[in-house]
């Protein structure tokens, strides 16, 4: 079957097979001809990679290698193919079934044959909207604006049409961004991934929310039922949810599978900024602008939440100058926690649960016990306002920074300093524990991202190539990469051992506020807010924290709206914005843009 799939294919497959003739002939408007030369080889079209999976391994090796069967095919056909996917509207199955040759051919087998089908999985991903909504752009704009060295570009370069004499200088090579979701009308508000990675769920200005194979990029699901701008999105922990927040002063949880909408929560009188679940999807948890949020007790603006590594309870800041500590299940307040004479900006858990570290515009660092609310410790040393507070994965330690360009790691049980780590020539705005916590990464408004032995203080690597001040910085988990985010819009990866810059992510149209690593490792997810689409440019994006097993999402519109994600990343923000939530990463980037798209 398989080989005669590709028999019937190569046959009858070619350029402009319905004799539309005009490129931009949109697919609305396609009437298949009659006969329809395609009825014969649709389900070839849609079958064939299937018909070699169910071939014996050997014959499937043999027709994978350089030279064979399939590799014959897609370098006579692949266009073709895409055509007649796209006219029959099947294009997200080419997707999927380009995946699964990906995954069946070994580089150390066919290493030319490997390059060209990861070629074609980039080729039709990256145009996948614009080849479904006008077949022939498949030899047109996908070609033109392919990297110059595309296999796929290079082998079916022919086929551009002669009257584009001069085409655009595009980049060599396929950059790192995979997709783009088009389809809105306005500004993307925010994004997740679900927590098996295969679904996006999106919100946005036009009042919808919607579903997309994180795969294919297929828009799977648009949900429809408030009647204001959507701030905040995210998924169940079993992804069978989501809930989203609104303008029109509503949360409503949707069914994933069926996109119903399954409950309406009102009684807001004001904008819903954010919105999570808890670990267990029991709860949600939410900010409004009325400050009447599922955790009633601040008397100003809450400047950050985290969730305890168990899920039970969850401590707050605010510019009140307290810190509190609620009950996760019954929404109590259990503790207030007195003592700092400015704003808390940065609260934390222990990874143990057991204290709370909590860093404030008083200058000071505090630790309190997070069972009867005591304060244990006061950290006295920074000259300016501490900005970022985070323990040590083993919680023996615990690192503050500062405007003051100082950072100081502290011994969480006695309170006494341990080490001051200078070096910046501005102020420090992120920093972060390697997850064996012997090292520490610190983002500077100078621009430079540092790297330091978190037992004796020194400096270890100063990694330079941003342009603007850098604004957040990240460990892999496994302790060999840092990334870090900056107002030059580009993301960058630094090899921890050598400090040399190993990859510069750009695509960003303004400053990259947030970056992550995923758990996994394999992809770095972005949170993107644009000083363009806030209230008049007004925002103060403070820092990134991770934490072992759970964390927090906190942002804010105006300074009045809160999330809480126990997503395990903390992004903080002041302004207008709302917060993006990674509950699970597939092979895609999330952000949040203003460009009306997703990338």
């Amino acid at each position: 079957m398989f080989s005669k799939s590709l028999d019937i294919m190569s046959k009858t497959l070619r350029r402009d097979i319905y004799g539309l003739r005009t490129l931009g002939y949109l697919i609305e408007m396609v009437e298949p001809p009659d006969p329809d030369l395609l009825v014969a080889a649709q389900y070839s079209c849609f079958y064939w990679v299937d018909y070699l999976l169910d071939c014996d391994r050997g014959h499937t090796t043999v027709d994978l290698i350089d030279g064979g069967f399939v590799y014959q095919f897609l370098r006579t056909n692949y266009i073709f193919w895409l055509e007649a996917l796209s006219l029959m509207k099947r294009l997200p199955d080419g997707i999927v079934m380009i995946m699964k040759l990906e995954n069946l051919i070994k580089f150390d087998e066919s290493p030319i044959g490997h390059a060209f089908i990861y070629d074609t999985r980039r080729f039709i991903i990256s145009n996948r909207s614009i080849i479904e909504q006008a077949p022939l752009q498949a030899y047109c704009s996908a070609l033109v604006f392919a990297p110059e060295k595309s296999i796929v570009r290079e082998t079916f370069e022919e086929y551009i049409p002669f009257w584009i004499q001069r085409k655009p200088r595009i980049e060599a090579h396929w950059n790192a961004m995979l997709q783009t979701l088009e389809g809105y009308s306005s500004s993307v508000t925010s994004v997740a991934f679900s927590p098996d990675g295969k679904q996006v769920v999106s919100g946005s200005y036009d009042k919808t929310v919607r579903l997309w194979d994180a795969t294919t990029g297929a828009l799977q699901q648009t949900l429809k039922g408030h009647s204001d701008w959507v701030t905040s999105v995210a998924f169940s922990p079993d992804g069978k949810q989501v809930v989203s927040g609104s303008h029109d002063e509503t949360v409503r949880l949707w069914d994933t599978t069926t996109g119903a909408l399954q409950q309406t929560l009102e009684g807001y009188s004001g904008t819903v900024g954010s919105v999570a679940f808890s670990p267990d999807g029991k709860q949600v948890v939410l900010g409004s602008d009325d400050k009447t949020q599922t955790l009633k007790g601040h008397s100003s603006t809450v400047t950050s939440v985290a969730f305890s590594p168990d899920g039970k309870q969850i401590v707050s800041g605010s510019y009140d100058k307290t810190v509190r500590l609620w009950d996760a299940t019954t929404g109590a307040l259990q503790q207030t926690l007195k003592g700092h004479s400015s704003m808390v900006t940065s609260v934390a858990f222990s990874p143990d649960g057991k204290q709370v570290v909590s860093g404030s515009h008083d200058k000071t660092v505090r630790l309190w016990d997070a069972t009867i609310g005591a304060l244990q410790q006061t950290l006295k040393g920074h000259s300016d306002s501490v900005t970022s507070v985070a323990f040590s994965p083993d919680g023996k330690q615990v690192i503050s920074g500062s405007y003051d360009k100082i950072m100081r790691l502290w011994d969480a049980t006695i309170g006494a300093l341990q080490q001051t780590l200078k070096g910046h020539s501005s102020l420090v705005r992120s920093v972060a524990f390697s997850s064996d916590g012997k090292q520490v990464v610190s983002g500077s408004h100078d621009k430079t991202v540092r790297l330091w032995d978190a037992t004796t203080g020194a400096l270890q690597q100063t990694l330079e190539g941003h342009s603007d001040l850098v604004t957040s910085v990240a460990f892999s988990p496994d302790g060999k990469q840092v990334v870090s985010g900056s107002y030059d819009k580009t993301v960058r990866l630094w090899d921890v051992t050598t400090g040399a810059l190993q990859q510069t992510l750009e695509g960003h149209s303004d400053s990259v506020i947030s970056v992550a690593f995923s758990p996994n490792d394999k992809h770095i997810p972005t949170l993107h807010v644009s000083g363009e689409w806030l209230a008049e440019g007004r925002y103060l994006p403070m820092h990134v924290k991770l934490y072992g097993r759970s964390g927090v999402g906190v942002s804010s519109v105006d300074q009045k709206y809160v999330e809480v994600s126990p997503q395990g990343v903390l992004r903080r923000n002041h302004g207008e914005t709302t917060s993006v939530t990674y509950q699970s990463f597939a092979e895609g980037l999330g952000e949040k843009t203003i460009d009306l798209k997703l990338r």
